[in-house]
């Protein structure tokens, strides 16, 4: 098990810093536990012998291939790992060298802070449920729901788990404590979310609407009556007409694109061989929890997110259908 003290997620480190534990002063302290890294198999090979070389003994956290919009064509490579308990984020360009970012500020717009505290998450099994929590998931509420899977979250040594369940081929997510009571997400869903588009289910299978909000300004005094108080500043300022997409230079505007289909695979043998195959080379001895298929509504070429786990670590991945893979996280 890896204890890391690493700072905000939404710093970035550039190499041609010579401290890094000084570059990231200031930023937000975030302890994570990482039970296990991810393979550096999944680096490519380029990236790897470069880290290999620069950063020996390095905990590789996250790889994520970036490719052009709507292409297929990979521009390069973002990788995230822990040395001498930092978090170091790297860029490498389409040939694996690495692209040097300046120091100081890079501009643009300030991202929000990371969570503080300890926080840690694993995978847990069916049968080490505590009783309290088995009994809601096979309670009559949820009955005709099907099983994903649990994870284990301790946040500041607050205890929760997060039950993946799927009706219709829709996930839902039960946020419970030991007791079988339904808690408030901790920390705020996000990046540890591990299935993208996933619900929150209350136990009791009801849940209270939200109260409408009421009108900042210029809103009536009863309903039904005849006048209305007008905003503050005498006038209202109409909407801005929303940007058009525009496809190529000269061209007319076109529609954005539709969202992508989304369906749910719960059974590992489903997914594409090759898939499978990169599994058990890299990730020997996986469990497969869920797979998440994206189709382009204009194609037919999808991409498949994956949540599988090695003994207690868990691990999000991508792949594309002929099993290149895109993106692998070690969750923390």
């Amino acid at each position: 098990m890896l204890l890391v003290a690493g700072c905000s997620k939404n710093a970035t480190v550039g190499p041609d810093q010579t401290s890094i534990a000084n570059a990231r002063a200031g930023a937000s302290v975030q302890a994570f536990t990482l039970i296990s890294p991810l393979p550096t198999s999944t680096l490519p090979a380029g990236v790897k012998t470069y880290l290999d070389q620069k950063y020996a003994g390095y905990s590789l956290v996250k790889v994520d291939r970036k490719r052009e919009p709507g292409t297929t064509t990979f521009t390069g490579t973002k990788v995230k790992f822990v040395q001498n308990g930092t978090l170091v984020d790297l860029d490498f360009d389409a040939n694996n060298a690495l692209v040097t970012m300046p120091a100081g500020p890079q501009g643009g717009p300030t991202p929000p802070p990371a969570p503080t505290g300890d926080h840690s998450v694993s995978y847990v099994s069916r049968t080490e449920l505590p009783t309290a929590v088995a009994s809601v998931i096979s309670g009559s509420t949820y009955s005709a729901y099907t099983y994903g899977w649990t994870e284990l979250h301790v946040h500041e040594g607050v205890t929760q788990y997060d039950v993946k369940l799927f009706s219709n081929n829709q996930p839902t997510t039960l946020h419970l404590n030991a007791s079988g009571v339904a808690v408030t997400p901790t920390p705020p869903a996000g990046p540890v979310a591990p299935v993208s588009g996933t619900m929150t289910a209350p136990v009791s299978g009801t849940a209270t609407p939200p109260k409408p909000a009421g009108p900042v300004s210029g809103t009536a005094t009863a309903p039904g009556s005849v006048t209305m108080t007008p905003p503050v500043s005498g006038t209202a300022t109409p909407p801005k007409p929303p940007v058009p997409v525009t496809a190529v230079p000269g061209s007319t505007t076109m529609t954005p694109p539709a969202p992508a289909n989304r369906s749910f695979i719960l059974d590992g043998s489903k997914a594409p061989s090759a898939i499978g195959s990169y599994l058990q080379t890299t990730f020997s001895g996986y469990t497969f929890l869920a797979a998440e298929l994206s189709t382009p509504p204009t194609g037919t070429t999808g991409e498949y997110t994956l949540d599988v786990a090695i003994g207690k670590q868990l691990y999000k991945l991508r792949f594309t259908a002929a099993g290149e893979l895109l993106m692998a996280e070690a969750r923390n």
